[in-house]
């Protein structure tokens, strides 16, 4: 797991609010609190910036100068006020402007003080989901997986998260094509949950549903049920065993799915970071492909380079590649490398040797989130 910071930006008199951060998020593991106003956190770091905007704070040379550096950051920014009624927004002037645009956080809202401050940071260090990233997706088959399925359905939509079950709440209309419903539904969610049943393997719908979310690059969670081995598609990634408990299952269930969905909104926005990055270097349009999937021109024309970038907060396998080899072929002759960018440390040398055998000739590459930025720019052909 990354290193999580939150940068307080505080005044003398926000002291208290800057404690009260700091003692109920000092047991979060990997966490670094920050007053410093010199510098912002690593560009790769997971953090976010808290502007406790008390009175002595708007009228700090300092916070203003901080403020100014952080608005082209690209961090999250999480303005928070004493009292969110009697705040004053017209008072956020120059170089604080732009916080006023920004969704604040009263100190005194919620039932605690501070409470829906500690959740907005929680969601922002990738620590727990926004619900708007809370769609999924629940695989199954009917003839032995449907009660377990309407059962987590149940459970979900009662926390507020969007759950496509295709026979509830007319998420497919009478006389509609069943396949082809769910074939559109599957990209566009956040989360695909399999019930691997003992039946499911022989499905070729169930298998149609997790090709389409490993090709779409939606996170994969299974629920064995029934003594199964393990979906062919799925064995290794990560599941649960249902028991008989089943309040138990569905706690276990959500914590991973919102721990899972926190940190891939994380891993997504510092890629959008890193790209920021790589545009003050070279010369770059980006057309996004679909679900991860995003189409580089690098450099400037004749000489622009055209890659097909595909990312996603998991570890690299030799499937990712074929499917990113399969990206690029489906392009034609538009692209000239094709990347595959993982949420893991730079590969081993032992590891690129095999990565250079399975693509043989094809012009692929697997880098972590850190060699992205100084990678693609050295595919511009330098002008001589």
């Amino acid at each position: 797991m990354d290193n999580r910071i939150i940068k307080l930006v505080t005044a003398g008199d926000g002291n208290h609010m800057a404690d009260v951060i700091a003692a109920t998020l000092e047991q979060i593991p990997t966490l670094t609190l920050d007053r410093d106003l010199t510098s912002l956190p690593d560009e790769h770091s997971t953090a976010v910036l808290v502007f406790l905007l008390t009175e002595r704070a708007l009228d700090d040379p300092k916070i203003r100068a901080f403020a100014r550096r952080a608005e082209p950051s690209g961090f999250p920014v999480l303005p928070v006020v004493p009292e969110h009624r009697a705040f004053d927004f017209r008072s956020l002037t120059g170089d604080l402007t732009y916080l006023g645009r920004l969704n604040a956080v009263g100190w005194d809202q919620g039932d605690q003080p501070g409470e829906l401050v500690f959740t907005a940071i929680r969601r922002h260090l990738g620590l727990e989901p926004f619900r708007r990233d809370c769609r999924l997706f629940i695989s199954y088959r009917r003839s032995d997986g449907s009660a377990v399925a309407q059962a987590i359905h149940r459970y979900f939509r009662r926390l507020g998260y969007d759950a496509f079950l295709d026979t509830e709440d007319e998420a497919i209309e009478p006389g509609e094509a069943v396949q082809s419903c769910i074939a559109q539904a599957i990209p566009d969610r956040d989360f695909l949950l399999l019930i691997d049943s003992p039946d499911a393997a022989d499905s070729e719908w169930v298998r149609k549903e997790v090709t389409i979310a490993l090709e779409n690059r939606v996170a994969l969670f299974s629920v064995r049920i029934g003594g199964t081995n393990g979906f062919p598609q799925v064995r290794g990634l990560a599941g649960i065993e249902w028991h008989d408990d089943e309040d138990s299952n569905l706690r276990t269930l959500e914590r991973y799915i919102a721990s899972t969905l926190a940190a891939r909104r994380s891993f997504d926005r510092r890629l959008k970071q890193t790209l920021a990055k790589l545009e003050l270097m070279v010369p770059l349009q980006i057309e996004d492909q679909g679900k991860r999937r995003l189409l580089l021109r690098i450099g400037e024309a004749p000489r622009a380079v055209h890659c097909l970038l595909e990312f996603e907060d998991a570890n690299y396998d030799l499937m990712r590649l074929y499917r990113l080899s399969r990206g690029c072929a489906t392009l034609g002759g538009q692209i000239d490398h094709g990347v595959l960018v993982h949420r893991g440390r730079p590969l081993s040398d032992e590891e690129c040797a095999a990565v250079d055998w399975a693509r043989g000739t094809e012009p692929l590459q697997i880098l972590a989130l850190d060699q992205v930025a100084s990678h693609l720019a050295n595919l511009v052909q330098p002008v001589t």
